[in-house]
C-alpha cells in the first residue's frame, strides 16, 4: 500500500503545534505557517497545494513524487547499508512544503530552503537525494546541479554520496539513464549533470543553476559561493537553492544573514526575535514572503519599492548607452529588492544608477572588458554605490555584465577586484 506522505506531513505539523512533539519555537512557527497557508490558500487563488501535475509524461502529485523517490534510495554505509531509506516525519514535512506548493503558472512557490539542524541527522544523505531528484526526476531539460562548498573536498562529500547512490542502485541507473563517472553524474538523454563546485575551483562563473546544495554554510567566511550560485538561478523558472548548516558562531557571515532573514519571515515581520541558541531545522522562503517580511525590518521604510518595469527600463537605459562598448547589462531578481532596501542610506535612486552607467560610458567602458570573464565590483566613489557583477563573454564577442546586487556602503569590503568610477 502506497504511503500517504501528505497525511504524514500534516500530522507532523499538527503534532508539533499541539505540543505532542517537542520542538523549538522556530519549528513550531514553520509548522504553524504551513497550517495557516493550507487554510489561507484553500481556494487555490494564489498557490495550489499538492495538485496533480505532469512530470516526465506521467501524472503525479509533487509531495508523493519527491518523497517516494527519496525512499527508493539505499543506505550506503553502516549497519543499514543496502536497505532502502525511510523518511522520518520531519523530513517528509520538509520536502512536502518545499515541493508541494505550486504557483498558478505551474512552477514551485519556494526556491530556497534553509536547513539548520544538529549533526548526525542525515543532512548530507538527504541533500544528495534531493540533488539526484532535481537531476533526473524534476522534468528539467539540461539541468545543471551542483554541490557547493568553500573547499572542493567539502563539496565532494555530498556529491560522493550521490555518486555511490547511483553506482549501487541498478534500478535508478536503468530507469533514469543516469551515469556516475569519476568527476560527473549525468543523464545523456536530457543533457543534465551534477558536479561538485567550490570557491577554490576555476568553474564558478557562467552557471545556469537548476539545483545547488550549499553544504555547511556556517563555514563560509565570505559570501562568494552563495552569491554565485544564487545569481546562477536567475534563468531557471523553478530552481532550488538547498542550504544545510549547523548553527555556527560567526554573526557577521552569510550564514547568520540567512538565519536572520528566515527567522524574521517566521516572526511575521512584527516582532524582533532574540536568538537563544535554539535549533532551526527547516525554514522555507519565497520571493513574495521575503519582500514583505524583510522590508518590515528595513532601517528606512521610506525607500521606494521598485516595480519590475522600472528595473527593466533601467536595464534598457544601461544597454543603450553602453552599446558602443559591446556591453550588455542584466539585473538579477535580487537586484530589484536591494535597489529598494532600507539598509541603503540614503535610499538608492534610479537617477544615481543612470549617472553611474553614464560614468562607465564616458570613462572608458572598455575597462570592464579588460577584466575578462570573472567577478568585479563596480564602485561609484562619489556616491558610495557598490555594484558586484559577473562578467561573461558571449559567442558573438559581446560582454554580458550581470549585476547581482547593489548597495550603498562606504569602504565596501570584497575579495574581488574593484573597478572604480
Amino acid at each position: 500500500m502506497a504511503k500517504d506522505y501528505e497525511a504524514i506531513a500534516l500530522k507532523y505539523a499538527e503534532d508539533v503545534t499541539s505540543g505532542k512533539i517537542n520542538a523549538c519555537k522556530w519549528v513550531k512557527a514553520a509548522c504553524q505557517r504551513q497550517l495557516d497557508d493550507l487554510e489561507r490558500f484553500a481556494d487555490g487563488s494564489e498557490y495550489i497545494w499538492n495538485p496533480v501535475m505532469e512530470k516526465n509524461g506521467k501524472e503525479v502529485q509533487p509531495v508523493h513524487h519527491v518523497c517516494h523517490f527519496l525512499e527508493q534510495l539505499h543506505h550506503i554505509k553502516g549497519q543499514w547499508a543496502g536497505t532502502k531509506f525511510e523518511l522520518q516525519p520531519f523530513q517528509v514535512f520538509r520536502h512536502a512544503v518545499i515541493f508541494g506548493w505550486i504557483r498558478q503558472d505551474g512552477y514551485r512557490r519556494f526556491n530556497t530552503a534553509y536547513n539548520d539542524e544538529g549533526r548526525k541527522n542525515g543532512k548530507t544523505f538527504e541533500m544528495a537525494g534531493i540533488a539526484l531528484y532535481m537531476l533526473v526526476a524534476d522534468g528539467e531539460g539540461g539541468a545543471e546541479c551542483y554541490s557547493a562548498a568553500v573547499k572542493k573536498d567539502q563539496a565532494k562529500i555530498v556529491w560522493d554520496t550521490a555518486r555511490l547512490q547511483v553506482l549501487k542502485n541498478d534500478d535508478l541507473r536503468e530507469y533514469y539513464g543516469v551515469q556516475a563517472l569519476r568527476h560527473s553524474i549525468f543523464v545523456e538523454e536530457t543533457a543534465s549533470s551534477f558536479i561538485p563546485l567550490a570557491s577554490d575551483s576555476d568553474s564558478l562563473d557562467g552557471l545556469n543553476v537548476h539545483f545547488a546544495g550549499i553544504d555547511e554554510l556556517h563555514a563560509h567566511k565570505s559570501r562568494e559561493v552563495f552569491d554565485v550560485v544564487e545569481t546562477g538561478t536567475g534563468s531557471r523558472a523553478q530552481s532550488l537553492l538547498f542550504i544545510i548548516t549547523t548553527a555556527g558562531f560567526n554573526r557577521a557571515g552569510i550564514c547568520w544573514e540567512q538565519r536572520d532573514y528566515v527567522t524574521k519571515i517566521l516572526s511575521g515581520g512584527k516582532i524582533e526575535i532574540k536568538l537563544d541558541g535554539e535549533v532551526l531545522p527547516t525554514v522555507l522562503k519565497s520571493n513574495e514572503i521575503i519582500k514583505e517580511a524583510y522590508r518590515a525590518y528595513s532601517k528606512d521604510s521610506s525607500c521606494h519599492q521598485y516595480s519590475q518595469q522600472e528595473i527593466n527600463d533601467l536595464e534598457k537605459f544601461a544597454d543603450r548607452i553602453l552599446k558602443k562598448w559591446d556591453i550588455d547589462i542584466e539585473f538579477t531578481k535580487h537586484f530589484r529588492d536591494r535597489m529598494g532596501d532600507g539598509r541603503n542610506h540614503p535610499c538608492i535612486k534610479v537617477g544615481e544608477m543612470q549617472d553611474l552607467f553614464k560614468k562607465i560610458e564616458k570613462r572608458q567602458g572598455d575597462k570592464i572588458k579588460d577584466y575578462g570573464k570573472g567577478q568585479v565590483v563596480i564602485i561609484d566613489m562619489q556616491k558610495d554605490l557598490n555594484l558586484p557583477v559577473v562578467i561573461n563573454i558571449k559567442k558573438n564577442g559581446e560582454f554580458e555584465v550581470i549585476a547581482k546586487t547593489v548597495m550603498r556602503k562606504k569602504d565596501y569590503m570584497t575579495r574581488n577586484k574593484r573597478l572604480k568610477y
